[in-house]
């Protein structure tokens, strides 16, 4: 099997749950840890900042929120929608592409506010009006068309990930994602060495700081990514994906992607992260285990010493 079990919740040493996956560590572009099989999976929201990348030049002067939120996979809060809107004008707000959805999670201030499923509460409206902007700001007249697969969007994301795995790399093949962007069907290992990419370029632009001046609008509340992106301080850049990833990177020299093979479940996932970031010397909160159960991690897991 290409996945492997990961944790699982006891009672009385009777396994009730078991979450399978794959993990993924690499230092300096060299795997030092892995469980699992190197599954083959579809990039998702992770290669977010790669398409942005490509025009952070022109983005540069945004404000630190609409940085953030370009980025990111946000929880469609009012705040979110807001500072998703404000990258473009009321004018230009016809052209976001993404599909009607609900939010991802509804946060406290909005529980009264009942926000209705729109394009703009969708998890990625940031990212595409910021990939709207660029174009406005950069001349291009095909806007409207942003997201084909031969639009200067999808051309210039490619150029990005040929820096990442060289001129001559042959990708898999690309499929359209939730918000209607394509995405690169990669193995975890290759997944985590663009990660360590952002890690050994992160002065050449503003996407590195991006995730730890504003952490809450790279994903929200109870969101791991913004947690972790809160913790690290500057240090660490992580990054949720749909279908059960998130991607991690740190400037000790480090990055790791998990893959939980059931999709996304944040709890069980931040019980592995926190488990290899405390080997480097992070420390999340404790979660509470689940009600009258114990968590039993992978013991490859819970014996990794990072890089001792």
């Amino acid at each position: 099997m290409i996945y492997e079990p990961l944790l699982e919740y006891q009672r009385d040493r009777c396994v009730e749950n078991t979450f399978c996956g794959a993990v993924s560590v690499i230092k300096d572009k060299s795997l030092i840890f892995s469980c699992g099989k190197n599954p083959i999976v579809y990039a998702r929201s992770l290669f977010k900042p790669f398409y942005t990348r490509t025009y952070a030049k022109i983005l540069s002067s945004l404000s630190d929120v609409q940085k953030a939120i370009s980025l990111s996979s946000h929880n469609g809060s009012k705040k979110h929608v807001d500072a998703a809107k404000s990258l473009l004008s009321y004018k230009d707000h016809r052209l976001l592409q993404t599909p009607v959805a609900p939010p991802l999670l509804v946060e406290t201030d909005d529980i009264r506010s009942h926000l209705k499923a729109s394009k703009w509460i969708h998890n990625s409206s940031g990212h595409h009006a910021g990939l709207i902007r660029a174009l406005i700001d950069g001349g291009t007249d095909e806007v409207d068309t942003y997201t084909f697969k031969n639009h200067i969007v999808f051309n210039n994301f490619i150029k990005e990930l040929k820096k990442v795995y060289g001129n001559t790399y042959k990708f898999k093949k690309f499929a359209e994602d939730g918000d209607g962007l394509l995405t690169p069907a990669l193995s975890l290992n290759e997944i985590a060495q663009a990660f360590e990419y952002l890690r050994l370029r992160q002065c050449d632009d503003w996407i590195w700081e991006a995730f730890s001046k504003e952490p809450y609008y790279i994903g929200g509340e109870s969101r791991l990514d913004s947690e972790i992106n809160s913790v690290g301080e500057g240090e660490l850049i992580a990054k949720e994906g749909a279908d059960g990833l998130l991607a991690v990177s740190s400037v000790k020299g480090f990055s790791f992607v998990i893959k939980m093979a059931h999709g996304w479940d944040p709890k069980p996932t931040r019980y592995i992260a926190k488990q290899i970031l405390s080997a480097f010397g992070y420390n999340l909160e404790n979660l509470n285990a689940p009600s009258k159960q114990k968590v039993k991690i992978n013991y490859k897991i819970k014996s990794f010493k990072g890089f001792n």
